[in-house]
């Protein structure tokens, strides 16, 4: 896994992107007078929004697409004498709705942003609780992680994906660059396994606050909601997310716990066991070991007087050395597609390995404990 993207990686889009959530464009919602300001305010009456333009940023809970279809059917009130002024100011308020409709799909709390970034963060599926029964590792042991390596491989996991969720890309990317500088940004956690989830998903969510933060900058001006607006519309910014998209960007994160919490319990060893029991015995000329292949475990045998011996993966628990204990393994390598050497050879973000007595590249680990 590569863990060194450009940070963040950026395009013209999610460059525009920063602009309209951060600059003011200097086009205010239009202010009414006259039979214009009684027309607004019929409206406002007939929605049961006694003040439109501070809901959009600030009532989350309205529902935005019934305030359209009611306002869609409203027709000329008799105390609006101007048919052009009802027109034009119902046309505005309908243009101001549906802008703000498109962008709360993407930012407000159950739009798409804070939901993909719950799903890939949040979820069961994924956490240091997971990786960390997986590993038998233990809840006291305390662990680092990168916060800003896992938003790094989160958008390296978006880039990996393609034209199809380019647009996601765009987004994130420089949703991501404006949390790294907010309330201190993705730091560094160093932490017991059983506090460190806490910590670590107060930062993750970073991400969800700075789309608050745009949500509310957007539905303030009115130039730039109506750019953002148009820009989902047309394609630049639409979510349009693939179904592999989330598993994609939960493997990325789950590797990123692995090598947060896998130095705790392994160690890299030569094997030396024979083969008639669990005991180690230096003296056997002839020590046969199980080595994870590409195809699966697989046994192998070598002479070595020197006492170096084909190296094996055993992680957690000390049973027969025939037998090693696979879901850990199986899952680091086969469903995760993790390369050993990357992991002994201290490469693409893996911890520094020393490997001993190990006559191959292949790497070999025991429990410290």
């Amino acid at each position: 896994m590569t863990v060194n993207p450009v940070w963040p990686p950026q395009t013209p889009a999610s460059q525009q992107l920063t602009t309209w959530c951060t600059q003011s464009s200097g086009v205010s919602f239009p202010i009414y007078t006259g039979d214009p300001l009684t027309a607004f305010d019929d409206i406002q009456t007939a929605l049961g929004v006694p003040d439109l333009r501070w809901m959009y940023a600030n009532n989350l809970n309205a529902n935005v697409n019934t305030l359209i279809s009611t306002l869609d059917e409203m027709t000329q009130p008799a105390n609006v004498t101007s048919a052009d002024d009802w027109n034009t100011v119902k046309t505005q308020i309908l243009a101001e709705l549906n802008a703000v409709s498109q962008v709360r799909q993407m930012l407000a709390p159950t739009g798409n942003v804070p939901t993909f970034v719950n799903d890939v963060f949040a979820s069961d599926a994924v956490s240091v609780s997971m990786v960390q029964n997986l590993l038998d590792a233990d809840t006291s042991d305390s662990c680092s992680v990168s916060v800003f390596g896992m938003i790094s491989d989160f958008l390296w996991a978006l880039s990996s994906v393609g034209d199809t969720a380019g647009a996601i890309l765009n987004t994130m990317s420089a949703l991501a660059a404006a949390a790294s500088s907010l309330n201190g940004g993705f730091t560094d956690l160093s932490d017991e396994v059983g506090e460190i989830q806490a910590a670590l998903l107060a930062q993750i969510d970073l991400l969800n606050t700075q789309a608050g933060q745009w949500l509310a900058f957007l539905c303030g001006d009115w130039g730039n909601l109506q750019s953002v607006a148009a820009a989902i519309l047309d394609g630049t910014l639409a979510w349009s997310q693939p179904s592999t998209l989330v598993a994609t960007c939960q493997n990325a994160y789950e590797i990123d716990l692995w090598q947060a919490l896998l130095p705790l319990v392994v160690m890299p060893w030569g094997s030396v066991y024979t083969h008639e029991s669990n005991d180690a015995d230096y003296g056997d000329s002839d020590c046969s070991c199980v080595s994870m292949q590409a195809a699966g475990w697989a046994f192998n045998s070598q002479y070595s007087s020197s006492g170096v011996w084909n190296a094996y993966w055993l992680v957690v628990g000390m049973g027969k050395w025939w037998s090693p204990p696979q879901a850990s393994c199986d899952r680091m390598f086969g469903y995760l597609n993790i390369n050993k050497n990357d992991v002994m050879n201290g490469t693409n973000g893996w911890p520094g390995i020393n490997t001993l007595n190990v006559l191959w590249d292949d790497p070999s680990c025991v429990p410290k404990h």
